[in-house]
């Protein structure tokens, strides 16, 4: 079997919540064509985008044409929206989590969902990813490299990687928010340099926190083959600078 396990998925009818909410950070979806949509943030572009992103039939043409026999969907990365009020933010987790697992329920012979949790407040990350799982049967979460700054081995996000461990909930570790964002605008950067750096330093503050050894079941899946991290940490135990992870 065939699964492409690195997919995003966005809701067509992604709520105005600069107009619900009145602030203007939040993604907007506007349609160009029939098949295609922008994403806008704060009035810029964010990604062009096709209607594979909303449409499930699409995709599935897509993946039988490319021999793909499953896809795990997870939200577009600059949905997670860590900064915004934490009712403002379970609100937008909790809409695109009930189309992810619509979208699994109508085909889940081709598709494998993840959710999102708003991961600034953990009564409310946990309660999400609760929901998740045991409500909703999506197979695991998704979440940022950071959250408003603070790297994964954040002793706030313990309780968070403790409950995932106990309900056998993988975690998906996306980046955003990268570092560098101001010197990494040309030459494509932001993808070569950022992403893959961002990715790096979430792993190197998970395997050196602790974390692992604190919950051993845990299960984690850094986006994009682990980025830069795998080069950083074997040549950081081949010069013996660091102990085992």
């Amino acid at each position: 079997m065939r699964i492409d396990f690195h997919t995003h998925i966005l809701p067509l009818d992604l709520p105005d919540l600069t107009g619900k909410f009145g602030q203007g950070r939040w993604p907007v979806l506007e349609r160009k064509c029939s098949c295609g949509a922008d994403i806008m943030v704060s009035g810029n572009l964010f990604r062009k985008v096709t209607d594979q992103v909303w449409d499930p039939e699409k995709r599935i043409q897509d993946m039988d044409a490319e021999g793909v026999d499953m896809q795990v969907l997870s939200p577009v990365p600059v949905t997670f929206s860590y900064w915004a009020p934490i009712d403002q933010a379970l609100y937008l987790s909790q809409f695109q989590n009930d189309f992810i697992a619509e979208t699994v329920n109508r085909h889940p012979d081709r598709f494998i969902g993840l959710g999102t949790v708003p991961l600034q407040d953990m009564k409310a990350a946990i309660g999400e990813m609760e929901r998740c799982k045991f409500e909703l049967g999506l197979a695991g979460i998704e979440i940022g490299t950071n959250v408003n700054g603070e790297n994964l081995d954040s002793p706030v996000l313990l309780e968070f990687f403790q409950m995932a461990e106990k309900w056998n909930v993988p975690l998906f570790i996306h980046p955003w928010e990268t570092m560098a964002k101001d010197r990494t605008e040309r030459h494509n950067l932001m993808y070569t340099i950022a992403m893959p750096s961002e990715t790096a330093l979430a792993a190197a503050s998970i395997a050196w926190s602790g974390v692992m050894e604190k919950y051993p079941d845990l299960k984690l899946c850094f986006a994009h083959g682990g980025a830069l991290f795998h080069i950083f940490y074997r040549g950081s135990i081949r010069d013996g600078k660091y102990g085992r992870s």
